[in-house]
């Protein structure tokens, strides 16, 4: 062997081993701490779809083969979240789904840090106010009331089930 690869293996031994030693280090968190009430869900976004039928114009230069009975088009309709902590609004937004198109599945995260102790958390999730009323008609939206007793470093997690409603865990 060469001396440089010698290196290179006395080098990769010195990493491993201390890799090695450090993870035997024991770690305690400090006593107390915050709690944390973490939203965290997927959701498909339902979609809505304009149709009517082609105009002349629209059909113009278009093969007779090609020519469609109804020209639609569609988009995924927004959600709102709203998170209050205690009677205090900690999370109001918009939630629209994911691609280029917002057509792809929405994803809410969110990690809230809270004192320890009874705190009273609400969590709606539904369609946005801001859309038209026929659109929101079929989409279903979940809220939650509860009281929860959260310690030192305890993780309240707020999540959906596969029905939509939204759980405490």
């Amino acid at each position: 062997m060469t001396g440089a690869r010698l290196w290179g293996l006395f080098l990769g031994a010195l990493v491993c081993t201390a890799v090695v030693a450090a993870s035997q280090v024991p770690w305690t968190p400090e006593p107390g701490g915050d709690a944390m009430v973490r939203l965290s869900w997927r959701a498909v976004p339902p979609s809505v779809e304009d149709c009517h039928p082609p105009t002349e114009e629209e059909l113009a230069g278009l093969p007779q083969h090609m020519r469609p009975t109804e020209i639609c088009a569609g988009h995924a309709l927004p959600f709102r979240l709203r998170f209050v902590l205690d009677g205090r609004v900690v999370v109001d937004e918009q939630v629209v789904g994911a691609g280029a198109r917002g057509d792809r599945p929405m994803y809410v995260f969110h990690e809230l840090r809270t004192e320890p102790g009874t705190h009273r958390i609400e969590v709606e999730f539904g369609p946005d106010g801001t859309a038209n009323a026929d659109e929101a008609i079929g989409a279903q939206g979940s809220s939650l009331v509860r009281e929860v007793d959260l310690g030192p470093l305890d993780i309240a997690l707020v999540t959906r089930s596969s029905d939509g409603a939204l759980l405490l865990r």
